[in-house]
Parts: C-alpha cells; sequence; structure tokens
C-alpha cells in the first residue's frame, strides 16, 4: 500500500476524509502535490468517478481554487472528468452564460469521443441538433446567434 493510499485509509477509518474542511492536514506529496490535488488523481487512475463527485462537492473544489481542476491533459485523458468539474463550476453560478455555453460544448465532446468541443465541428461532422442544442446556452441564445451569423453574411 503507498504512502497516498494509507494516508487515505486512516483519514477515512477516522472520519476525516470527508469531515470539516478546515481539518484538512495541509501536507504535500513528493511530488509537490497537496492532499486535494492526490486525492483526485488517485481518483482519475482508479476511476472512483463518484468518489470524486461527492469529494469536489464536499470540498467546493472548483478550477478556481484547485488548480489541477485546469490541467487539460487530464481532460484529454479522461473526458467525463472535464465534464463533471464544468457541471459543478456552472451550479455554483448560473448567471454566467459562458459556463453554460462551454459545459453544453463538453457534454457534446463526452457524447462524441474525438472530437473536438466546438460548434464548427459538431456542424462539420453533421451533428447540427447537438450544434442547436449548445447554441441555445450560448450568450444571448440563438437570437443573438442569429444575428451574428447575419451581420457577417451581409457585411462581408
Amino acid at each position: 500500500m503507498s504512502d497516498l493510499e494509507q494516508l487515505l485509509w486512516r483519514l477515512a477509518h477516522g472520519g476525516e476524509l470527508m469531515g470539516s474542511p478546515l481539518l484538512v492536514p495541509q501536507c504535500r506529496s513528493l511530488v509537490g502535490l497537496d492532499l486535494h490535488s492526490a486525492f483526485i488523481a488517485f481518483c482519475l487512475d482508479h476511476s472512483l468517478q463518484y468518489l470524486l463527485y461527492t469529494y469536489l462537492e464536499h470540498y467546493r473544489l472548483t478550477p478556481r481554487n484547485c488548480l489541477l481542476l485546469t490541467n487539460q491533459n487530464l481532460f484529454g485523458s479522461q473526458p467525463w472528468f472535464e465534464m463533471l468539474v464544468k457541471t459543478q463550476d456552472i451550479t455554483r453560478d448560473l448567471s454566467d452564460p459562458e459556463r453554460l455555453f462551454q459545459a453544453s460544448l463538453t457534454s457534446a465532446q463526452v457524447l462524441l469521443p474525438g472530437s473536438q468541443a466546438s460548434l464548427s465541428s459538431l456542424l462539420l461532422e453533421g451533428h447540427s441538433l447537438l450544434a442547436l442544442a449548445s447554441i441555445m446556452f450560448a450568450h444571448g441564445g440563438i437570437d443573438q446567434v442569429k444575428s451574428a451569423v447575419l451581420k457577417k453574411t451581409f457585411f462581408l
């Protein structure tokens, strides 16, 4: 059993793995990861999606307060992880239309593995319904997207 596994085992048996956020040990691994980052990496390595979801919710970890949640390499290797992070980030601030739109694109990417998360790639690959669903979450909604397309068409 690795040092991290032993630490997690002890914290879990002591009831402190998901205890008070103030009591989380401020320790670092040999590679410089804090406990949250090490736990996230552990969950990703062992495909513990539901435990990771619960952990992120409990400690209210977001890309703004945990740098590992912005790692694009992890998003590429685990598409569900990007969707998990963006979906949880949205629920904390539903007023930001850009977050909603990015989560919608990420959702489309999870449905179509190997595809890039952009409207143009969705349209070029023939997934017009997914593109339309994503546009509905764009800033200003479909009306603003339609008017922007019309302006580009007439002024080019």
